[in-house]
């Protein structure tokens, strides 16, 4: 397996917490969910961390918004929440 297999590997994980708990948090809350929050829930010890794997989201269409890095304006595409069904 590639350095990079391997990376995209660990990422999946990061990733597909943060996808689930933000789908959690809109359906309680009607909103996104906060870095800091994601982070304390997800395990992820840094707001830095949590926009690292945020980026990769949006990079692969999983979350998108029309104001990109602004708090809480994301919400979860089509892709992301099909990629959450078993």
């Amino acid at each position: 397996m590639s350095k990079k297999q391997e990376l995209v590997r660990g990422a999946a994980a990061p990733m597909s917490m943060i996808l689930l708990y933000s789908r959690d948090y809109f359906q309680e809350h009607g909103y996104a969910p906060t870095l800091r929050e994601i982070g304390d829930h997800t395990g992820l010890e840094s707001t830095a961390s949590v926009k690292y794997y945020m980026d990769k989201l949006y990079d692969e269409g999983m979350i998108e918004s029309e104001h990109r890095g602004f708090p809480r304006a994301f919400r979860i595409s089509q892709k992301g929440l099909l990629s959450l069904t078993p």
